[in-house]
């Protein structure tokens, strides 16, 4: 699976280089969201839904936040 073919079905995800970055990102969100495990050293902030289709495809969920 690639980011560039597959990813457009899922929505609006956040993208972060760093764990500690996107953890403080997720804490401030309003709605809950989880950090998932994305391609190229990329972490994602997704809601649970997305999360749980993402998790469907593969991609591993890190944390809820």
């Amino acid at each position: 699976m690639t980011t560039k073919t597959n990813l457009h079905a899922f929505g609006t995800l956040f993208r972060f280089r760093h764990l500690p970055t996107i953890r403080s990102f997720a804490a401030r969100c309003s709605k809950s969201m989880a950090i998932v495990m994305g391609d190229c050293a990329d972490y994602w902030v997704v809601t649970l839904a997305q999360a749980k289709r993402l998790q469907q495809v593969g991609y591993e969920t890190l944390e809820y936040a």
